[in-house]
């Protein structure tokens, strides 16, 4: 029974193939001038273009093309082949048909000189491979088309909200607002692209979609809910650094494979339960891999490797993971811990946010910035959100703090002790120690003789730093300003403690 069957199949295997051939055989293709088609659902699919007797880098699709019998022809022409015909399509003929599509090789004589392309109304089908000529700089489509669109020079569909093809020889770095999605391959290949801000209804970035783009040296996802990073979406592109949105959830196989200058990887603390696949980050030189609780799951040499000049895969021995070490309920150690301790990375658990805040009369409410120093070493500057400074991902230690006000006061607080455990503090500032940056004179008073000073011999002294108050460069009117501002201020303005000093601060 088994035997039968088999030669039953056998019998249906051949008939089908007999039947493909011969339906292949049954293709008829016609020429029109330079253009080469065959007649499909009524319309015309050109599958090649020869070059016409005056050359051009510009190519326009027909909006129709003649087929009637005196336009036949055995099978397309090969390119060396001499156009005996008229290079326009024939204005002269039986029948007509509206150009619907464009073959994967209609543009193969053009491969090395095309810089654009013009797409007819009625075309709706359009071979990616057939646009890939490392030369065209512009596809531009009929306004009327249905199907497709374009905008400086890259192709989309008609609605705007996909972008298809971005020429190879385009360096245009602009993506339409209305984008929310990209097609596979869109920027393969775009060496000329630098930087790209992925539009804020992204959700995903399709496979190999900027491979090859080896001049990318930025991309902005922070605005996209992007979610997922497809295979080898970024192979071999020259980005330096990246950073997640909250909305990301898996980073596919060698999607950054090859980075040689990507040195950066932030994923924010809003992401949960991020996946990071096998060889994600393989050959990037990442030095400091920062994460938060959100690496659910990470495969092999996703991070810290790379292949050297023999394709021997090789480690990055100074490799370092910053991430916490255990899970939220501190019953585990997290995924991305186990890989650092598998692969024997430096692992440095990272601190928790918290907050710093000061309840200073002469400064609450107002704008102000914090300095945190250890020693002379300025370590983190903290804008104030009325009255409040927030940092994150501090290093552990102890650092000592200054305010500085808008009204020209330096404020030097208790230190502020940060442990590498997670806590969220309110630091409250207290201190009897106070630097007047308006005290030109350096005599412990904001008064008149420092306006003076300004006005005589700090105009004349703009390289002096210490008359450069509101460090713009210059000395001017603004640093006068700054002065006025703090004598007039209050209690501290004229007079200030007898143990009162002004230090030299690296602000």
């Amino acid at each position: 029974m088994k035997k039968i069957l088999s030669i039953v199949l056998a019998t249906v295997m051949v008939f089908s193939c007999l039947s493909v051939l011969a339906f292949a055989g049954t293709t008829q293709y016609y020429r029109d001038g330079i253009f080469e088609f065959y007649i499909k659902d009524g319309g015309a699919h050109i599958v090649n273009i020869r070059i016409p007797s005056s050359p051009s880098t510009e190519v326009t699709i027909p909006l129709s093309l003649c087929w009637d019998d005196d336009k036949k022809i055995d099978a397309p022409t090969n390119a060396s082949i001499p156009d005996d015909d008229n290079d326009a399509p024939d204005p002269f003929g039986v029948n007509y048909a509206f150009v619907t599509a464009l073959d994967s090789q209609a543009l193969n004589n053009y491969e090395k000189t095309i810089t654009k392309l013009s797409v007819a109304r009625y075309v709706e089908e359009l071979d990616m491979d057939a646009l890939r000529a490392p030369t065209l700089k512009s596809i531009e489509v009929d306004d009327q088309n249905t199907t497709y669109a374009s905008y400086n020079g890259t192709l989309y569909n008609a609605a705007k909200t996909k972008l298809i093809l971005h020429p190879i020889a385009s360096s245009d770095n602009s993506i339409l607002s209305s984008v929310t999605s990209f097609a596979p391959y869109a920027f393969q290949d775009c060496s000329l692209v630098t930087s790209l801000t992925i539009p804020a209804g992204v959700t995903a970035i399709p496979e190999r979609c900027f491979e090859g783009c080896t001049a990318l040296t930025s991309i902005d996802m922070s605005a996209a809910p992007i979610g997922n990073i497809g295979t080898y979406a970024f192979l071999n592109a020259g980005l330096q650094s990246v950073t997640f949105g909250s909305n990301i959830k898996l980073i596919n196989s060698y999607a950054f494979f090859n980075n040689a200058s990507l040195t950066s990887v932030t994923i924010p603390q809003s992401a949960k339960n991020v996946v990071l696949k096998a060889g994600a980050f393989l050959g990037c030189p990442i030095e400091n891999f920062k994460v938060y609780r959100s690496i659910a799951e990470i495969g092999a040499k996703a991070i810290g490797y790379y292949y050297d000049d023999e394709l021997t895969l090789q480690k990055y021995e100074d490799m370092i993971i910053t991430s916490y070490k255990y899970n939220a309920d501190k019953s585990a150690t997290n995924s991305i811990y186990n890989y650092a301790k598998s692969d024997d990375f430096k692992f440095i658990p990272l601190d928790d946010i918290f907050s710093l805040t000061y309840t200073y009369e002469q400064v609450d409410g107002y704008d102000a910035t914090m300095y945190l120093f250890k020693g002379e070493t300025k370590k983190y500057t903290l804008q104030s959100d009325n009255g409040v400074f927030t940092a994150t991902d501090m290093a552990a230690g102890t650092y000592d703090v200054y305010i500085v006000s808008q009204f020209g006061l330096t404020i030097k607080a208790e230190p502020v002790k940060i442990d590498t455990a997670d806590f969220q503090e309110e630091y409250t500032a207290t201190t009897d120690v106070y630097e007047p940056i308006g005290d030109v004179t350096r005599d412990g008073k904001i008064n008149v003789n420092d306006i003076a000073a300004l006005l005589t011999e700090g105009i004349y002294m703009s390289d002096n730093p210490n008359y450069d108050i509101d460090k713009d460069g210059v000395v001017g009117f603004g640093d006068t300003s700054i002065v006025l501002a703090a004598a007039n201020y209050g209690k501290y303005a004229d007079s200030f403690p007898e143990e009162f000093t002004t230090p030299t601060l690296p602000l």
